[in-house]
């Protein structure tokens, strides 16, 4: 297969807009360097491009239509020689690549040499008409299973709402509490273990932020650290039913400790959430924890831009609200119906997301059509 360079089939010009110009009312897409687009009332780009944010976290875009675009965010042209989506699946994969070119100190950034220099096969057009409509298919199911997730997202949402009412303009008389208020008295809200030392093979498994996802804690990718690093951090030792929640980097992540983990340490980058089953059905905090309420409060308390964090002092006063316990139970019982079939989806979209992947690799060696 033919490799070119990207720059001499394609014209890129750069978006010439303060992040700050958006209009949330406004007419046409504005791409800035965050994930989702905002919105603007002038444009100046007009066709199919590809939109590739500059710096901070680095991202790809594909859009046929009028727009505006960020003064730090490359807006690529295809020529007639290239398929716009062929492209845009290109700098999909091309994006590892990319993180790895970039340069600079707290935000890091891409020049615009990274990407004409870029070298992309270049098999015939209508092979990469073919190429693009096979990763279409697989990009589409891996969308529609995200949405699917979503929707039982929005499930639990509203049966909140119909149990307890919004928790913002409530009319039922629920109390709402500090989260330090639900806890076991003798295991105050805490991080964990500050140097955990070298992984050893027979240590005590600890919880690192990266290590939950979806809810689940990922048993098999935990590291360990001798059993005298774990005593001295007896304080954040986790009991079965204990919440643990990302404080640093992913904050708000959560998830319940599964009996196998019974025991189970932290990092300084997690916390420990022990929750008075005298008060509070464990499964109903942890429920609203992840709820967009709480997790907006938790937002509004995380600090820095690069190195997101939010101190055991804050996350402490978050408040949260306290139904009666029976309310409580019927509400997690009901949720966790729920939270079965999200599960069966989030299953299916890891699936979805590795056939993409895999499609995408084999695309760009030429094994795909």
């Amino acid at each position: 297969m033919k490799y070119v360079e990207l720059g001499k089939y394609v014209v890129i010009k750069t978006g010439k807009l303060d992040a700050n110009a958006s209009n949330e009312n406004g007419f046409f897409p504005f791409f800035t360097c965050s994930n989702e687009p905002r919105r603007i009332n002038t444009y100046a780009f007009e066709g199919e491009y590809v939109i590739v944010a500059g710096n901070g976290d680095l991202n790809v875009k594909y859009y046929n239509g009028k727009f505006n675009a960020y003064q730090r965010t490359y807006a690529i042209k295809p020529k007639d020689s290239i398929h716009g989506k062929y492209l845009y699946y290109f700098l999909e994969k091309y994006l590892v690549k990319l993180r790895e070119l970039s340069i600079g100190g707290v935000i890091k950034y891409i020049k615009i040499g990274n990407l004409t220099q870029a070298k992309i096969p270049l098999p015939p057009l209508e092979q990469q008409k073919k190429i693009a409509v096979i990763l279409d298919a697989a990009d589409a199911y891996r969308q529609k299973t995200k949405e699917l997730i979503a929707k039982y997202d929005e499930l639990t949402q509203s049966l909140f709402l119909d149990m307890f009412g919004d928790p913002v303009i409530t009319l039922k008389k629920i109390q709402f509490v500090k989260l330090s208020e639900v806890v076991n008295s003798n295991k105050i809200i805490t991080y964990g273990i500050v140097q955990a030392g070298e992984n050893l093979k027979n240590g005590v498994p600890y919880i690192r932020t990266g290590d939950i996802k979806n809810g689940k804690i990922l048993t098999e990718k935990l590291q360990k650290t001798s059993p005298e690093i774990a005593k001295s951090y007896e304080r954040s030792k986790c009991a079965v039913g204990d919440i643990v929640m990302s404080i640093r980097a992913t904050v708000g992540t959560i998830a319940i400790v599964p009996s196998e983990l019974d025991g189970v340490n932290l990092t300084q980058g997690t916390a420990r959430i022990s929750p008075d089953t005298n008060i509070i059905d464990r499964y109903f905090l942890y429920y609203c924890l992840k709820s967009k309420d709480v997790q907006l409060k938790i937002e509004k308390q995380t600090k820095g831009a690069t190195f997101r964090e939010i101190t055991l002092g804050r996350l402490r006063e978050i408040k949260i609200p306290l139904p009666s316990l029976i309310s409580q139970t019927q509400f997690a019982e009901r949720v966790q119906a729920i939270e079965t079939q999200k599960a069966q989806a989030q299953d299916s979209l890891e699936k979805a997301e590795e056939l993409f992947n895999s499609l995408l690799q084999r695309a760009f060696k030429g094994e795909l059509v």
